[in-house]
């Protein structure tokens, strides 16, 4: 029976991460090609004797903590006009993290400004001394990951990174600020998402929304400068990052 497999894969999935679903994630995280009905999920679970987690509420306060921190910055951030988008993605958006993790935050850039914007808000970060992952060490409790970067003229993530692990951490980030509808856009970009989870990325996936306009050439110049600056201080440290002028992925898999 196909939902029986599709449902114990994706419970099996969220197990090899210490997560038992309950009914709601379950459907949201349900791994399948194809489209299934709800009615379908339900009336299988209540003919099958399969064991569902519980949501409780030591979880959602860990969760729900976590999460404010992350909207107190992104408040703070919404002064540079350059940020297009800022989410909450790895075990965060889960709705799963443990009390040690820290808080990864994906970040979407207006065209040609994405390391100007970078410098920008680091420099903010130090600054106002807001806790941060540094480079080289493990991240702390509550500390922000500035892992995730993305330019608005490279919305589609790189064919060896559409997978269905970085299929699933997209389903879930979480939405802080999305200016110009820059998340429908990557939304309308990455299409493959939807050869893992069907279900959800109908759910998510909006109207195609036309791009924006193509960005003045003296900033592309200015942001070409700041790029060379920093991937060049950069550049002896990096080991499975990928970084170029549209996109940075600070952590070895994607997690977003």
């Amino acid at each position: 029976m196909v939902i029986k497999k599709v449902i114990e894969r994706s419970l099996a999935y969220g197990k090899k991460y210490g997560i038992l679903l309950d009914r709601k994630r379950l459907e949201e995280r349900l791994i399948s090609n194809n489209l299934i009905e709800i009615k379908e999920i339900d009336n299988f679970l209540k003919k099958a004797k399969i064991e569902l987690g519980l949501y409780g509420r030591k979880q959602e306060k860990i969760y729900k903590e976590k999460m404010g921190l992350a909207k107190n910055l992104a408040n703070k951030l919404s002064i540079f006009r350059s940020i297009l988008f800022i989410g909450v993605s790895g075990s965060v958006a889960s709705e799963y993290p443990k009390s040690k993790d820290d808080i990864d935050i994906f970040i979407i850039c207006k065209k040609n400004s994405l390391w100007v914007t970078r410098a920008g808000v680091m420099a903010y970060v130090w600054f106002m001394k807001i806790p941060h992952r540094k480079r080289g060490k493990k991240g702390k409790r509550n500390e922000f990951c500035f892992n995730l970067w993305l330019d608005e003229n490279e919305l589609k993530m790189p064919k060896g990174k559409q997978d269905l692990k970085n299929a699933m951490d997209a389903i879930l980030v979480k939405v802080l600020i999305n200016r110009e509808n820059i998340w429908e856009r990557f939304w309308g970009e990455n299409k493959w998402i939807g050869k893992y989870l069907a279900l959800s990325y109908k759910k998510n996936k909006k109207l195609n929304v036309k791009d924006g306009n193509e960005g003045s050439v003296f900033l592309k110049l200015i942001n070409l400068l700041f790029f060379w600056g920093q991937y060049w201080y950069m550049k002896k440290r990096i080991t499975n990052e990928i970084v170029d002028i549209n996109k940075a992925f600070f952590h070895p898999t994607l997690q977003i």
